[in-house]
């Protein structure tokens, strides 16, 4: 666990996008995209109430969610996904993983 990494990530659908959609699609990005990068560990995601959706994803090292990150910019199989995000929304944080606690 000492080396892991997690990734935060925080956006709104475009004004005009169902949460339905978003969400469906978000899952999809999850199974075809997320979990088939090399260090990934987990994801998990879901919206607050004024729609503001969060992804929290946990990868073994800085590199691998650095190469995602790189990835994401040219997978043209999101760019759906991408095409449903406020930008003005969006904020990002990869922190290192200090502590891991599970019951």
């Amino acid at each position: 666990m000492e080396n892991q990494v997690i990734e935060i990530t925080y956006f709104k659908p475009k004004e005009g996008i169902s949460q339905e959609a978003f969400g469906a699609r978000n899952f999809r990005v999850g199974v075809e995209y997320a979990a088939r990068q090399a260090g990934f560990i987990s994801r998990e995601t879901g919206p607050d109430a004024d729609g503001t959706w969060v992804i929290v994803v946990h990868w073994e090292s800085l590199e691998h969610a650095r190469a995602s990150m790189e990835r994401w910019r040219e997978e043209t199989s999101v760019d759906d996904f991408k095409e449903m995000i406020d930008p003005s929304s969006f904020r990002m944080g990869v922190f290192s993983s200090q502590a891991f606690l599970t019951q």
